[in-house]
């Protein structure tokens, strides 16, 4: 009788570690994005980087509004919209090539080509400081797909936004050149050399038609539309 008690014992111990296991293994994987967003480090500053003429893009709403038009969704209301538009999204975050500030005033989203295009720009952006012999550093995104009520709430405060923002169709969003993530030590730019790296890789991507920019001086970003 003992010995079938502590073959029971025994049993039920297995059987509790095993469920343990899997679940630890399961909340990894599930929430492994999140962790490395909200551990990531990010380089502040608060001085401007010294930017060149060549890199102060100047598209405007107009010519970017006509490519949000022709690639983008259908703006939505509301926060409660996206269930039906996500079809059309893919939702992003955080990754290998850029990391993503907590938004207050958009959401995760956006349509594939700019989606791609985010990536692209991540990807050029590192490579190019490898070839610096620079430490590896990933862009910082701002803010991606807004709604209209998003937009509304916005106006008031930044004399960016507008009532027909590129923002509203999942085709446009915001990188900054003043915030920059990185991962352990090394060769470290400063903020001059690393927002010249940006600049480099968005002059490209620009003249290949890929992507309409617009300096914008007052919300420290490149505001960025997907063209192709």
């Amino acid at each position: 009788m003992k010995n079938r008690k502590k073959i029971m014992f025994v049993c039920l111990g297995i059987v509790i570690m095993t469920l343990l296991g899997v679940g630890t293994v399961w909340f990894i994987q599930k929430y492994n994005t999140t962790l490395k967003e909200t551990t990531a480090r990010v380089k502040l500053t608060y001085k401007k980087p010294k930017i060149e003429a060549k890199y102060r893009f100047g598209d405007m709403q107009a010519k970017q509004l006509q490519y949000s038009k022709k690639l983008g969704i259908t703006p939505l209301d509301n926060k409660g919209d996206l269930k039906k538009a996500k079809k059309n999204l893919r939702r992003l975050g955080s990754c290998d090539n850029y990391y993503c500030l907590r938004f207050t005033h958009s959401h995760p989203y956006l349509v594939p080509k700019a989606a791609q295009l985010l990536e692209d720009i991540g990807c050029g952006f590192q490579e190019r400081l490898k070839k610096k012999g620079f430490h590896p550093h990933r862009i910082v995104v701002t803010s991606m797909l807004r709604t209209k009520e998003d937009v509304k709430k916005l106006m008031p405060n930044n004399p960016a936004a507008v009532k027909n923002s590129t923002h509203l169709r999942g085709t446009t969003f915001d990188i900054s050149y003043v915030r920059f993530a990185w991962v352990g030590t090394g060769n470290m730019p400063n903020i001059d050399q690393l927002a010249l790296t940006l600049g480099e890789t968005l002059y490209e991507l620009r003249s290949k038609g890929r992507c309409c920019v617009k300096y914008e001086y007052s919300q420290n970003c490149y505001h960025i539309t997907v063209c192709k």
